[in-house]
Formats: C-alpha cells, structure tokens, sequence
C-alpha cells in the first residue's frame, strides 16, 4: 500500500472508532510494522489532526478536534444525493464503491443527507447493464492505456477500432465515450450501448489523458465556469 493511501486508511480506521485502538491492531490491519503505525500517527499530528495516545490503551482520534462543517439544506442534500446514486447506478465498480461508501457516511454525520435518502423528489434508473464495459474503460482511462474496442454503428455494421480513451459522458438515455480514434485520426464519440467488445491493449497512450482531455474540450469548446 502507497505511504499516502496507508496513511489515510489509518485516518479511516481511527475516525470510525470511539475507543483507543493500539497500535499493534492497527499494523495488523493495515498489514504493516507497528514502526510504521507509529510514523505514520507522528505524520498526521504533525498535520494537526487531534490523535491522542492513551497509556496502556492505544490511539484516539477526537471527533471535537475538528471544525464541524456547513450543514447542507434541504435542497444541497437533494442535489448530493442524485449525484452520488447516479454514479451508485452508471458508474465502474470501483467509484459505485467509493460513492456507496461516501453515501453511507453522509447519511450518517447529516440529517438533511438522511431525509434525503429517504424522501428524494428524484431518482435515477437502474444500470444499464453495461457494468462491465464501464469497468474496462474505467481501467484502461486510470492507467491510459490503449483500447480495443468492436463498434456496431447505427446501420449495424461493425468495426473494430483502436481508442485512446479519454472521458465517459452519462446522459439521460445513454452513455458516451470520447476518444481519438486512429482509424479516423480524429477525436470521436462512441455509445457505450454500441460496443460489443473492449479489450485494454497494455499500449500507453502517446499522451497524458489529462493533455487528450484538454485538447478535447478546446475542440468541442467546453469550458468551466
């Protein structure tokens, strides 16, 4: 496990607790030396969180340490809430994890997220049933690699293409993905509805994603406020 995320896994742990937690339960858990634990405790105080070590018991991480955020409003949490069902129900298996588990923590720290939950004005339709397309792409887009991808276009003929993929877009009645296409030598965008089969070719992409997203946005004129 990298420093950083080890280092917020022990935060995790610690803040999901009530009662002082010894070291060596920690190391156990995080799968590390007990040495380690006590580095990474030493890193977090050093950052001002509130760790306390209690003799003879372990560490305590004081929840009144911490500034209490803005309470969301009614509508806020509404809002909070449709997006993180909607990547539960479209997004890969990983971010439906992250956003479950979000979920689960706002709902418990925020009433306003809890009456949300239960009495939301909107919703957001089931998966797609493209789960593991979504999955693959997700995959390729973190490591940016190259895809391989059998496309069937309107008319029903296919092709197979190789895609630098660079950005899925969710919209009501489909899923989209762009990418430059070097059949076409172009940026394109292809429904995920449509791929038959994607495979991750372990090709780089010959750039960052995050240069291909950029130069995406300048051609399709997209900017944020």
């Amino acid at each position: 496990m990298a420093r950083i995320g080890r280092t917020l896994r022990l935060l995790e742990l610690l803040r999901g607790r009530r009662m002082p937690t010894p070291a060596q339960v920690l190391a156990d858990e995080l799968q590390v030396s007990v040495r380690t634990v006590y580095r990474n405790i030493v890193a977090l105080q050093a950052e001002g969180l509130p760790i306390r070590a209690i003799p003879q018991a372990g560490y305590l991480l004081d929840p009144q340490g911490f500034l209490r955020p803005a309470p969301f409003s009614a509508l806020e949490a509404e809002a909070v809430h449709l997006g993180l069902r909607l990547i539960e129900e479209r997004g890969s298996t990983p971010l439906r994890e992250a956003a479950r588990s979000a979920h689960r923590k706002m709902v418990d720290s925020s009433h306003a997220m809890e009456m949300a939950s239960r009495h939301a004005s909107f919703t957001v339709a089931p998966d797609s049933g493209h789960a593991q397309i979504i999955d693959v792409l997700h995959d390729a887009m973190t490591r940016e690699l190259r895809v391989e991808v059998t496309y069937r276009d309107a008319l029903g003929n296919s092709t197979v293409r190789i895609l630098w993929p660079i950005v899925v877009g969710m919209f009501q009645d489909c899923q989209m993905l762009a990418a430059h296409c070097e059949l076409r030598n172009a940026f394109r965008h292809f429904r995920i509805s449509r791929m038959v089969a994607v495979t991750v070719t372990e090709q780089r992409l010959p750039k960052p994603r995050r240069v291909l997203l950029a130069e995406w946005q300048r051609e399709n004129r997209i900017t944020h406020d």
